[in-house]
């Protein structure tokens, strides 16, 4: 029997949308080919702006291939975002600055989200990343009295959450 997929997270739809954005500007050659090679091996850069004006997700992705493809990180960024505006994923495509990528989901991918936990259930969030390894606590650092308040919230959190699972279920 093969290990369980690890669920997809928002930010791997996103990733994976930028991804597609990037092989259609290539195959349409709006940008060069040399950037094949650079596109298997590339790890997509994602973060959340501290500032909710700049979208969801914000990408220095046209950054990191100016280099590689000798061009503008702005042109790479114009030939991304022409593909990821018709993208439903998204509501909002944006360029900052010399190349960034500011991206706004739709909300309806807010209930995409939901969905999938709804119909993962209890694998929701599941892994199998660290099956067969052994966990061990930092001994040398001091244990503060927040860590042990820290560990019963969380502990509190999940039992709550579970327990609304389950009377969830009950309703269906």
């Amino acid at each position: 029997m093969s290990a369980p997929i690890a669920p997809l997270t928002p930010q791997d739809h996103v990733a994976g949308a930028l991804r597609q954005s990037l092989a259609a500007a290539i195959a349409s050659g709006k940008l060069s080919e040399s950037l094949t090679e650079s596109l298997a091996a590339l790890e997509i850069p994602l973060e959340r702006p501290k500032n909710r004006d700049h979208g969801d997700y914000a990408s220095s992705v046209a950054l990191v291939l100016a280099k590689s493809a000798g061009t503008a990180p702005r042109v790479i960024a114009d030939a991304l975002t022409e593909n990821l505006r018709s993208n439903a994923l998204f509501s909002k495509v944006e360029i900052a600055g010399p190349g960034f990528i500011n991206l706004t989901l739709a909300t309806a991918s807010h209930g995409a989200i939901v969905n999938s936990i709804l119909t993962e259930a209890e694998n929701f969030g599941r892994t199998q990343t660290l099956t067969g390894k052994r966990l061990t606590s930092n001994l040398s650092v001091p244990i503060r009295p927040d860590h042990y308040i820290l560990v019963i919230l969380d502990g509190l959190l999940w039992e709550m959450l579970w327990q609304a699972f389950l009377l969830q279920g009950e309703r269906t």
